[in-house]
């Protein structure tokens, strides 16, 4: 576990490290820069391949060990549990982080940068905070990813992974916790239910999420919203 925490360390340095290019730009520029910097790990990747086994990866790394327990053995059942662990303390943390007066400058941030700029909030801060706390969690989840596996490739660096992590945000919605939690397990759950579709399987995906952002452009959690409100509605309604 100590590896898997180190990870999380080293992320988030990483993070700081790619914000000190990116603190006077805005929009996609900022995507650009980072989607480089994802790139050029890559390429340094596979320029050592004698310490990171290049296109083939890090293989046979050891699995994770709780207390002497060897999870490999009870056929890595137990990694759920720390995946459901990992999934409650990050959810909490973000809970935390949004509603301090951190996350608070940062939402401002975020809904009118100019307002929140000229009530003193310093965006080159912010924006170091925001990335550098984002890391932290997304580094223990790589780390927990390549030890459930037992290797790590350059597999990760491709636009596979990326569509499907952006996929979940754009269909739970952008502007909130929850939303991409949930969006998670429908595509997952969508995916695995279609998996006799082939190559229609990603298509039918991609309509299901443009259809939603079309009926509710605040994603699965302002539909969630939306009905809630309905129902709620209906049973305060007098009779």
């Amino acid at each position: 576990m100590d590896r898997v925490v180190a990870s999380g360390i080293i992320a988030t340095l990483a993070a700081i490290l790619v914000t000190i290019p990116i603190l006077r730009l805005k929009g996609i520029y900022i995507i650009l820069v980072t989607f480089g910097f994802a790139q050029l790990v890559m390429q340094v990747i596979l320029s050592q391949s004698d310490i990171t086994g290049g296109t083939q990866g890090i293989v046979r790394i050891p699995g994770l060990y709780v207390f002497d327990h060897n999870m490999i053995r009870d056929g890595k059942f137990a990694y759920f549990y720390i995946a459901l662990a990992l999934l409650v303390a990050s959810t909490l943390f973000l809970r935390v982080f949004v509603r301090s007066r951190a996350g608070a400058s940062i939402v401002a941030l975020r809904d009118n940068e100019e307002y929140a700029i000229s009530r003193g909030v310093s965006i080159v801060r912010q924006r170091m905070l925001t990335l550098a706390a984002s890391a932290f969690f997304t580094g223990i989840a790589g780390a927990f990813y390549a030890a459930y596996q037992r290797n790590a490739s350059i597999d990760v660096f491709g636009m596979s992974l990326a569509t499907i992590i952006l996929s979940m945000v754009l269909l739970g919605g952008t502007s909130t916790i929850y939303g991409a939690i949930v969006a998670s397990f429908v595509l997952t759950i969508f995916a695995e239910w279609m998996a006799d579709f082939g190559a229609w399987r990603p298509m039918i995906t991609a309509v299901l999420i443009i259809g939603v952002m079309l009926a509710y452009p605040s994603g699965l959690a302002g539909m969630i919203k939306s009905a809630w409100g309905a129902v709620a509605g209906r049973i305060n309604r007098p009779a």
